[in-house]
């Protein structure tokens, strides 16, 4: 029971925080330091409804770099990309800047619950989102 709870609460970590649009993440967008003061839209934030067919690409791209470059160590996850490589992938450093925070409050999620394995929980995140998107 416990584990569903959590398997729950951590599919909706993910996907609330990297693939899909959340009603109070451009809120907590606005706390993430962003260079040159300058105005930045999260893509990933707009409703896919309203998502130009480019957003849409963009969007895949990035939950592509995502799953790709996402390991688990030592129960916690790690981005594999570095900054600069994921910057030359095309996509804004602040994108890169909301990942890590995300991946520690997740592992911080992970040590608060006592979570022994995450990999399921990841694997299981990643098949349900990859079977949402097939239903486009």
């Amino acid at each position: 029971m416990k584990q569903n709870r959590l398997r729950s609460f951590f599919i909706i970590l993910v996907t609330l925080s990297i693939f899909l649009p959340s009603c109070n993440s451009k809120d907590r967008a606005k706390d993430i330091e962003i260079k040159d003061e300058k105005e930045f839209t999260y893509i990933h934030l707009i409703s896919d409804s309203l998502q130009t067919p480019e957003q849409k690409a963009f969007v895949d791209r990035l939950n592509r770099i995502v799953s790709e470059n996402t390991k688990i160590e030592n129960n916690h996850f790690c981005l594999t990309i570095s900054e600069d490589d994921f910057v030359k992938q095309g996509f804004p450093a602040e994108y890169y800047t909301l990942m890590k925070k995300n991946y520690e409050e997740m592992n911080n999620f992970i040590d608060s619950q006592l979570i022994e394995d995450p990999r399921k929980i990841w694997l299981d995140a990643v098949y349900e989102y990859n079977n949402r998107k097939g239903n486009r």
